[in-house]
């Protein structure tokens, strides 16, 4: 009979949007679900506690915020009375949070188009380690061999939300890649790339959760060596180590079949002699992204997104940008336009098939190009793609959403086909 009555009741509060008494107080805050989720996690995210006054809309709010970790397939909730409990002649209620969890460690094929090539490999994601939300991603992929040396792309990220129980976000990033490249004057060369970088950022309003306004800091070591194919021998080698800011606002909300919300921000990372670089360099960047959801077609999007940034110098030797491919210019091969400014811009549109909503079609413009130096943005021209394509969300693993795009560059008068296991932005 109890669990009918909590049944009923939740059924009038989904309906009728919490209408409670607003001199009702809440007497405890509990989690049904959290199998492997700890419940200090989601009292980090809430934006209720044990004694205030019942509030739909905080309630609701809260919901939102714990399906934001992206953590969860569902987040429902119900109130239970307290009993006898009173508190000044006031009812008491307890309020329940019900979740439903996803699978949190995934194997999946990695692909890479580029050339109209594609180069597998594996990526392991680790999602939500020992309940905290704390990531590993692991990806290796094979890109062949060029010249009879293998090509390849080793990354490890490992993030941590609230190091050391504190309201910081803790961020490391390993990598390693390599490739050939031809040089006309002497040998062809294998360029290795290395790079260790540390983050910490933290959101500046802890009582709104994992949103709003932050503010963090990183530091970052690169290296870049130019190895003689035939030879072996090193021709040359350079080094950075920087220091770099970011700040920023994110407010985006994850639904059921598409997003919603507004991000943005400005980072700057800065390399310099005295920090023991032998590359010297200023690199800023600005970026907006938007999620537009309608009232009329609620499971719809029209994502937004705009990146303008510059480097003061060559970064490592070689340009710091590069556009083309699956993630800015869809229709151009990968790192097919290369400079020391860029400026980017993508629009799509989402809409779910109406049998099959978790799969959604998409038609998107991409438009943007790189420049030699900033002064060159107002009298250079723009690389346009036009597509569309295949999404697939996936909801019972953290942030799978297949995707298959098809593009097409009027620059080159060519198309390119791309897959990811990831959103472009």
């Amino acid at each position: 009979m109890a669990s009918i009555g909590k049944k009923l009741l939740l059924i009038i509060l989904v309906f009728s949007a919490v209408s409670v008494d607003a001199a009702s107080l809440i007497n405890q805050i509990r989690f049904e679900g959290n199998d492997v989720t700890r419940e200090s996690l989601l009292r980090k995210e809430i934006l209720v506690s044990e004694g205030d006054e019942l509030d739909g809309n905080k309630i609701l709010a809260s919901v939102q915020s714990i399906m934001d970790l992206g953590l969860f397939r569902s987040v429902d909730y119900y109130l239970e009375s307290s009993g006898d409990a009173e508190v000044e002649d006031q009812e008491v209620m307890d309020l329940v949070f019900v979740l439903k969890e996803k699978y949190y460690l995934i194997i999946i094929p990695q692909s890479r188009t580029e050339d109209n090539e594609i180069h597998l490999g594996v990526q392991l994601r680790w999602d939500n380690i020992g309940g905290l939300n704390h990531q590993l991603k692991l990806v290796a992929i094979n890109h062949g061999k060029t010249s009879g040396i293998r090509e390849k792309n080793l990354q490890v990220k490992y993030a941590d939300p609230f190091i050391f129980d504190s309201d910081y976000n803790f961020g490391i990033s390993l990598a390693e890649n390599n490739s050939v490249t031809e040089n006309l004057l002497t040998e062809d060369e294998n360029v290795i790339n290395q790079s260790l970088q540390f983050s910490v950022s933290k959101f500046l309003d802890r009582s709104r959760g994992s949103r709003g306004y932050f503010l963090g800091l990183g530091i970052n070591f690169r290296s870049r060596q130019f190895k003689g194919v035939s030879s072996g021998l090193m021709l040359d080698e350079t080094d950075a180590t920087s220091l770099s800011i970011h700040w920023g606002f994110e407010d985006v909300h994850d639904y059921l079949y598409n997003r919603g919300g507004k991000e943005f921000g400005y980072s700057a990372e800065f390399s310099h002699h005295a920090l023991g670089s032998l590359s010297e360099f200023v690199i800023h960047n600005v970026y907006y992204r938007s999620y537009y959801r309608f009232a009329s077609r609620p499971d719809d999007n029209l994502n937004v997104q705009t990146i303008f940034s510059y480097a003061t110098d060559y970064v490592l030797n070689e340009y710091a940008f590069a556009l083309g491919g699956s993630d800015d210019l869809r229709g151009y091969d990968k790192n097919r336009f290369e400079g020391n400014a860029q400026l980017l811009m993508n629009i799509e549109y989402l809409t779910p098939d109406n049998e099959h909503k978790r799969l959604r079609y998409a038609v998107f413009l991409d438009v943007g190009n790189t420049y030699e130096t900033v002064h060159d943005i107002k009298e250079g021209e723009l690389n346009t793609t036009a597509g569309f394509g295949i999404r697939w969300k996936i909801p019972i693993f953290v942030n799978l959403d297949l995707r298959l795009d098809a593009g097409y560059g009027f620059t080159d008068d060519d198309y390119r086909i791309s897959f990811s296991s990831k959103q472009a932005f």
